[in-house]
C-alpha cells in the first residue's frame, strides 16, 4: 500500500494495532493496542472505545489506567492489565467499511481507524469520508500502523496488514522479516490495466496439492513490475482470502506470461474446485483488484467481478485435469462466462488449443440462428451468414435442451454457408430443409434453449419461452432476462431482420405468423425502450369471461391518460391466477397517442389492434384473478384484481389487495371516466354492453351500473331482450355493417389506431 504524501503527526494516543477477527471464536480473543507518541503520560480513566458498522456504539470503557510516552498498552485478548471481551465484539468488516475509535472522558474523539471497503458514511479524524479504509484482516491477522505509532489521518495509508501480530511491540516494516502481508509500503501499479489472469488450474489430475497453478499475462504495450502485487483466492469472499505476494524483480514484458505454482514461481496454492458454489481468484495491486476470475455454477457468495457488481456470468466449473483459459488468448471483457472456457492446459504459452475438436471456427462471429420452429416432427432451424465471406460449418454442433444442454446434432462435413445465405437444418417431418438431422427441441413450457457451437465454444444462443427458471445464460454471458417469445401452431420465431443480433433474445426475435425457412425474415422495427410518461398508460376495459369459449375471445383495452405520446416497445400485458405470467409483448415501433385506445385480443376479437394468441385472463373461479401492464424496464404501471377475496400472493398497485367484485359471463370491467385511477376497486364498473377500443359510457346515463343487465338496469334485459332503439337512453344495439354498435357508443366513438 502506498503511503499518502502527508507528514505523520505525533500528538499523543493512537490505536496502533488491532486484531478484530481472531482465528476461531472472536469472544475474548480480540485485542487493541494503544501507543503514546506524545510527550506526556495520559490518564485513561473514562476513556472509551467505540465501534461502528454504520454508527458508533460503546464497546469498552477504561475504569483506570495510564500510558506513558513511548509505551504500549494492550486492551482485550490476553492483556494482563485490561483483559476480557469487548461488548459487543469489534465489527469484522465485510461488505462495508467498519470503524473503531478512541474517545476521551469528555467524549471527544482522540483517534479513528477505518478498515475494509466500501465506505460512504464513516469519517476520518479530519472529517473526510474516504471510500476505503485499512486492509481487511481476518483469520487472526492484524492491521497495524507503519511507520509504527504514526498518523496521517488516512487509515488506508497508515495501516498495513500483518500475518503475525506483534502485541506490545513496535510494528516492523512489512517488507522485512519474511512478513507475507500482501501489502507493501511502496508498490508500482503502472500497467495494471493490461495484466490478466490468463489461465488457471484449480483441479489438476490426481491430488490438487502441489499441482495447482495460475498463469498471468501482460496484454499491454509496456513492461509491468509485479513486485509486491498480491495473488488472492477464496471460496466464500475475499474478506478472508489467502494471499501470496509476487517477489521482488518480477517483471512481465508485453505479451509475456508468468506462471505461479506448479512449474513456475514457488507458491503454496489451494484454489477451490467450485463444488457447491462459485470460487474466485484475483490479482491486486496496492489494495485494488487488477483482475478477477469467478468460476463455478452459482455465485451463492456474491463475488463481484471487475465491473464492481455481483457476477452473474461465471467461468466454467473446472473439470479434473483441464484448465480454465481465456479464449482467445488474453481476451478480457470483464465477463467471466464470455472470457473463459475449459480446455487442455497450456501453462506459460498461448491458449490456442481450446477444447477438444478440430472444426474451423473462422467467421463464427457472422453466423446466427435466424429462425426456428420447435414442434414435434416438423422442427427446423435456419442459420444465416451476415458476413462478407463463406463460412465452413464442418463439425459445428446444434445443442438444445429444456434444463441444460443435453442433446445435440452435428453438421456434416462439407457444409458451407455463403455470405447473405440461409441454411435450413430440419427434422424428418420438416417440409423445407437443406440438411436433415435428428432435432428434439423443447416446446417452451419453461424457457428452453438452442445454441450453435464450434469446438464447444458458443457461436449463437436462442432462449425462448418464459420464465427463465433454469437460469440459462445468453451470449452476453449473463443469466438471461430478455427471452424470445413462444410461437403458436403454424408460426415460427425469427430475428426481426436477417442477422439482427443484440444478444438480447427478447429484442432480437419476434413471432412470425408466416414462417420463411430458407428466405428473408420480414423486417420489423427494433424495440426502443422508453418509459417517460409511462405511468399514464392505463388498463381501461377488459373481458375475462366472454360468451362461449374464452380462448380467442378475451381482450384488454389500454388507454393513454397522459398528454404525451407513449412508445410501447417491449411493454407487456401480464395475467395471474396464482403467479404473474407474460401473455403479450408489444413489438418495436408501437406508440399510443394521448387520449387514444389500444385493443389487444385473441384471434376472434373483431377490430383488435394486436392479436395475442396466448392471452388467457384468469376467470377468478377460485380466489382472485389479476391483470396488469408492465413497461420495458419491468416496472408495473397499472394493475386490477377481480373476483373473490385474495387467496394467492398477488397484489395490486401500491400493495393494495382491493378486489373488484366478480361479474357474470359476457360482462366487461371498465373505467369511467376513461383512465380514472385511484388504485381502488371503485375505479372499475361492470358493463353488460362492452365497448372494446372505444370510450366507456357513463353508467348513470345508460343505466348500466350492475353489469347484470337486469330489468332495473334498463338495458339488455335478459328476460325481455333489448328495448326499442333509443329507449331509456340505453346503450342499445343497431345493425351496422355486420357489427352491433350502441347509439351512445357510436356518438362517443373517437378512435385512431396506432
Amino acid at each position: 500500500m502506498l503511503l499518502a504524501l502527508v507528514s505523520p503527526v505525533f500528538a499523543g494516543l493512537l490505536v496502533n494495532e488491532v486484531v478484530y477477527d481472531p482465528s476461531g471464536t472472536d469472544d475474548g480473543l480480540e485485542w487493541i493496542e494503544l501507543c503514546n507518541n506524545g510527550a506526556d503520560t495520559v490518564d485513561l480513566t473514562g476513556y472509551a472505545f467505540h465501534n461502528a458498522g454504520s454508527s458508533y456504539g460503546d464497546i469498552y470503557t477504561f475504569a483506570s489506567g495510564s500510558l506513558a510516552p513511548g509505551e504500549y498498552l494492550l486492551v482485550g485478548g490476553t492483556s494482563a492489565t485490561h483483559p476480557g471481551s469487548f461488548s459487543p465484539n469489534i465489527q469484522n468488516g465485510g461488505t462495508e467499511t467498519d470503524g473503531l475509535r478512541l474517545v476521551d472522558a469528555s467524549g471527544t474523539v482522540v483517534d479513528t481507524v477505518l478498515y475494509d471497503e466500501s465506505n460512504a458514511v464513516l469519517a476520518e479524524d479530519d472529517g473526510t469520508i474516504p471510500t476505503t479504509g485499512a486492509p481487511a484482516a481476518t483469520n487472526g491477522k492484524s492491521i497495524g500502523r507503519f511507520p509504527d505509532c504514526a498518523d496521517t489521518n488516512v487509515s488506508e495509508s497508515d495501516f498495513v496488514l500483518y500475518d503475525t501480530p506483534s502485541a506490545l511491540a513496535a510494528n516492523v516494516d512489512p517488507n522485512d522479516g519474511g512478513e507475507d502481508t500482501g501489502v507493501v509500503v511502496s508498490v508500482d501499479c503502472a500497467g495494471a490495466d493490461g495484466v490478466v489472469i490468463n489461465e488457471l488450474m484449480p483441479n489438476p489430475s490426481g491430488s490438487d496439492s502441489g499441482g495447482e497453478w495460475i498463469e498471468v499475462r501482460n496484454n499491454g504495450a509496456t513492461a509491468v513490475t509485479l513486485d509486491g502485487w498480491l495473488l488472492q483466492w477464496d471460496t466464500s469472499s475475499f474478506d478472508s482470502a489467502a494471499n501470496w505476494t509476487f517477489p521482488a524483480a518480477t517483471t512481465l514484458e508485453p505479451g509475456a506470461y508468468v506462471v505461479v505454482g506448479a512449474g513456475g514461481l514457488a507458491a503454496s496454492l489451494s484454489f477451490g474446485n467450485a463444488g457447491s458454489s462459485a470460487d474466485a481468484v484475483r490479482i491486486a495491486c496496492d489494495g485494488a483488484a487488477v483482475d478477477t476470475v469467478i468460476y463455478g455454477t452459482t455465485n451463492t457468495d456474491a463475488f463481484a467481478d471487475d465491473t464492481g457488481i455481483v457476477a452473474l456470468s461465471l467461468a466454467p466449473k473446472p473439470t479434473e485435469g483441464d484448465s480454465l483459459q481465456r479464449m482467445p488468448d488474453g481476451l478480457d471483457t470483464d465477463v467471466c462466462g464470455v472470457d473463459f472456457i475449459s480446455g487442455a492446459a497450456t501453462p506459460g504459452a498461448e491458449n490456442t488449443t481450446g477444447p477438444v475438436g478440430d472444426a474451423d471456427c473462422t467467421g463464427s462471429e457472422d453466423v446466427v440462428v435466424n429462425e426456428l420452429v420447435y414442434s414435434t416432427d416438423v422442427e427446423w432451424v435456419e442459420l444465416y451468414n451476415a458476413g462478407a465471406g463463406p463460412v465452413l460449418l464442418d463439425g459445428w454442433v446444434l445443442e438444445f435442451g429444456t434444463s441444460s444442454y443435453t442433446k445435440d446434432a452435428e453438421l456434416p462435413a462439407g457444409t458451407t454457408l455463403g455470405p447473405g445465405e440461409w441454411l435450413v437444418i430440419g427434422s424428418a417431418g420438416a417440409l423445407t430443409k437443406d440438411i436433415e438431422l435428428d432435432l428434439d427441441m423443447g416446446n417452451a413450457s419453461d424457457t428452453d434453449a438452442l445454441r450453435l457451437t464450434c469446438n464447444t465454444l458458443p457461436v449463437d444462443t436462442v432462449l425462448y419461452g418464459d420464465p427463465n427458471e433454469n437460469a440459462w445464460t445468453d451470449d452476453s454471458g449473463a443469466v438471461a432476462t430478455s427471452l424470445a417469445p413462444d410461437h403458436g401452431t403454424g408460426e415460427s420465431i425469427g430475428r426481426i431482420s436477417d442477422g439482427f443480433d443484440t444478444d438480447q433474445c427478447g429484442v432480437d426475435f419476434a413471432v412470425q405468423s408466416v414462417p420463411t425457412p430458407g428466405g428473408a425474415n420480414p423486417v420489423i422495427e427494433p424495440e426502443v425502450c422508453e418509459t417517460d410518461g409511462a405511468t399514464s398508460l392505463k388498463l381501461n376495459e377488459f373481458i375475462y369471461d366472454p360468451d362461449g369459449t374464452d380462448g380467442g375471445n378475451e381482450w384488454v383495452e389500454l388507454y393513454n391518460a397522459g398528454s404525451v405520446e407513449l412508445r410501447l416497445d417491449g411493454y407487456t400485458i401480464q395475467t395471474a391466477g396464482t403467479d404473474w405470467g407474460e401473455d403479450f409483448r408489444f413489438p418495436g415501433g408501437v406508440s399510443l397517442a394521448p387520449g387514444e385506445f389500444m385493443l389487444v385480443g385473441g384471434e376472434d376479437v373483431d377490430g383488435a389492434d394486436f392479436v395475442a394468441p396466448d392471452l388467457s385472463i384468469d376467470n377468478a373461479s377460485s380466489g382472485a384473478g389479476g391483470l396488469r401492464v408492465v413497461d420495458c424496464e419491468a416496472n408495473v404501471l397499472d394493475t386490477v384484481l377481480y373476483g373473490d377475496d385474495i387467496e394467492d400472493p398477488i397484489s395490486g398497485d401500491a400493495g393494495s389487495n382491493e378486489v373488484v367484485p366478480k361479474v357474470s359471463s359476457s360482462v366487461s370491467l371498465g373505467r369511467f371516466p376513461d383512465g380514472e385511477d385511484s388504485n381502488a376497486a371503485a375505479d372499475w364498473i361492470p358493463y353488460s354492453d362492452p365497448t372494446p377500443g372505444t370510450p366507456n359510457a357513463d353508467p348513470a346515463a345508460v343505466g348500466d351500473d350492475t353489469g347484470t343487465g337486469g330489468p332495473g338496469g334498463g338495458c339488455n334485459d335478459k328476460e325481455n331482450g333489448p328495448p326499442a332503439p333509443g329507449e331509456g337512453g340505453c346503450n342499445t344495439v343497431l345493425p351496422l355493417g355486420g357489427l352491433e354498435v350502441g347509439i351512445a357508443a357510436l356518438l362517443l366513438l373517437r378512435r385512431r389506431r396506432s
